[in-house]
């Protein structure tokens, strides 16, 4: 909807174009450099992108809240990785605002899930996905669900879908969220971002909504139409 001005750069790797096109999923994406400083709307519903001149976003409305970036020295975010907050059972959960979040399944999952083998995804940290997993024995489970390649290694990660999620004081749900280490958030991604968050929250739990970010503003809204 508008023209962009500043150039932006992406050379995926070829093991993951091959395996991308393999899924006719995509050729590409776009990241972190492309998005800041712009207004995005994302409805998950309408299956639609658009980029806004301007919006009218405040974070007094309760649907809207205040996200985090990493900043330099004089307060300029140095990447566009946001953190915000996400409930679950009334807990508050920081967490990495990421759409491109994806799983690979293993032949297991998608046969349970009775999809194909790259969908969006959501993911949460080893030390929450063990209490939720004790808390509520009935929640689902998919075991080596999560399935990634690197090189000549093979790692699967469980999946827990999570009933009810609470996002901007909106529930959605079921959410499944596929577990990594507690380090890969606070050793790996705290390196681009504000703050130890517990996860990424992407299009398994984003699908239910539309969601407007105003990356220059640092606010966060989510509607439920």
């Amino acid at each position: 909807r508008k023209n962009i001005e500043k150039p932006f750069y992406f050379v995926p790797r070829p093991e993951f174009v091959r395996k991308h096109a393999e899924d006719e999923l995509n050729e590409g994406f776009f990241g972190q450099f492309l998005f800041m400083d712009k207004i995005w709307t994302f409805d998950y519903q309408r299956k639609e992108v658009t980029l806004h001149a301007s919006v009218d976003l405040n974070d007094s409305d309760k649907h809207t809240q205040r996200i985090g970036f990493k900043k330099d020295m004089i307060g300029n975010p140095k990447f566009g990785h946001p953190s915000f907050t996400m409930k679950v059972e009334g807990k508050d959960l920081p967490m990495l605002f990421d759409t491109g979040a994806s799983f690979n399944l293993s032949d297991t999952a998608r046969d349970s899930l009775n999809s194909k083998s790259t969908i969006g995804g959501s993911f949460i940290a080893e030390s929450i996905f063990r209490e939720w997993k004790d808390e509520h024995p009935e929640w689902r489970i998919i075991e080596g669900g999560d399935v990634i390649k690197e090189g000549d290694n093979t790692y699967a990660f469980d999946m827990i879908e999570v009933p009810v999620v609470e996002l901007g004081g909106i529930e959605v749900g079921p959410t499944w969220f596929s577990m990594r280490p507690d380090a890969a958030w606070s050793k790996g991604m705290i390196r681009t971002m504000d703050k130890v968050v517990k996860g990424a929250l992407g299009g398994s739990a984003l699908k239910y909504l539309s969601v407007t970010i105003d990356y220059k503003n640092e606010l966060l809204s989510f509607n439920k139409k």
